[in-house]
């Protein structure tokens, strides 16, 4: 018997040192943990001046001289966003640290100004031109174009990253990233005008971008004092744009409706930096700036009246998107 529980005992321990022989030394695995991230904060939004409203020649071709300034290019707003995942530790190919991540956000701005444009006489014309571009609207001497602009603004979306993480020094880590990603713009405009009590106009039109794509981040982050770390982090994506455009226009009683679509490559830049406060274990509320760039948002150039071929007619064109965010955030782990 032990004779037995002898050989038993040198077996057993016979199998854990070959089984701690056999384990890789480059894979160390250990608890897995999930966080989550909900932030939110006031928003501005810089976009291209709307073009609808112009001052027009008062002879032959009656070509569009000049764009009318009837509001800011900035709209203000509010912001919502958020991020889970989970990271698990892994030491391989350089990282130390695993993540696959989702995180979204969705921006609305609104700007809405009324102004007037007096006639003074001869040389001057205020007015627009009708969205088929058959024919255009311009004050009489003496008499005053009043218009009324609203605009409205949603841009948000959504990136997915598998992003590794790897000690820079004894407080410093740094974090590269990659994944798919899509956002959306949707811009919508409402004018009305009118001539002196004269001919009246009420305009709407929805402008809508899918940009689809990829992007990639990296950031580096660190502890500023036990309780409280900072970092920064950037975002490069490049998405194909694909932009539709719908109008419908009423003038004394007349309707007109256009459409347009178009496709480009556009591309996009964040820089965003973070301060980091922990609650205890579990909890960490954070205070943020972001910067946000947009390229190929499409605005809308109305044209001119059929005399004008040098103005040409509605068609879409490019220009850019600039985006401030602050606030606070709440993140927790699990």
């Amino acid at each position: 018997m032990n004779r037995i529980l002898t050989t038993a005992v040198m077996s057993c321990l016979s199998f854990s040192q070959y089984a701690m022989a056999s384990e890789p030394t480059h894979v160390s695995l250990h608890a897995p943990h999930g966080f989550a991230v909900v932030e939110v904060g006031p928003a501005l939004l810089n976009m291209k001046e709307t073009q609808f409203f112009i001052q027009r020649g008062e002879s032959s071709p009656f070509a569009k001289e000049a764009v009318l300034d009837t509001g800011s290019s900035w709209s203000q707003g509010g912001y919502i966003g958020g991020e889970f995942g989970h990271s698990f530790d892994l030491n391989k190919w350089g990282f130390d640290q695993y993540t696959v991540s989702l995180a979204a956000d969705w921006t609305r701005t609104e700007t809405d100004s009324s102004s007037s444009f007096y006639d003074t006489g001869a040389g001057v014309r205020f007015g627009w031109v009708v969205l088929d571009n058959s024919n255009g609207y311009g004050t009489p001497n003496g008499t005053t174009l009043t218009t009324m602009t609203d605009r409205q603004f949603d841009y948000g979306g959504a990136t997915v990253l598998i992003s590794g993480t790897r000690k820079l020094g004894d407080s410093l880590d740094l974090t590269l990233g990659a994944g798919p990603s899509f956002r959306r713009l949707l811009e919508k405009n409402k004018y009305h005008g009118e001539l002196g009590g004269g001919s009246q106009v009420d305009h709407s039109e929805d402008l809508s971008t899918n940009y689809l794509g990829g992007a990639i981040k990296a950031s580096v982050s660190g502890n500023l004092t036990h309780d409280l770390k900072g970092s920064v982090s950037g975002q490069i994506g490049i998405y194909r744009a694909d932009s539709s455009f719908n109008a419908q226009q009423t003038i004394s009683s007349n309707n007109y409706s256009e459409t347009r679509s178009r496709s480009l490559m556009s591309y996009s830049g964040d820089v965003k930096g973070t301060l980091s406060y922990a609650l205890d274990e579990y909890w960490t509320l954070n205070g943020f700036g972001r910067l946000t760039y947009l390229s190929n948002v499409p605005t809308v150039n109305y044209g001119s009246s059929p005399q004008d071929t040098a103005n040409g007619k509605l068609r879409l064109e490019e220009d850019s998107l600039l985006g401030i965010n602050v606030g606070l955030s709440l993140a927790a782990r699990f």
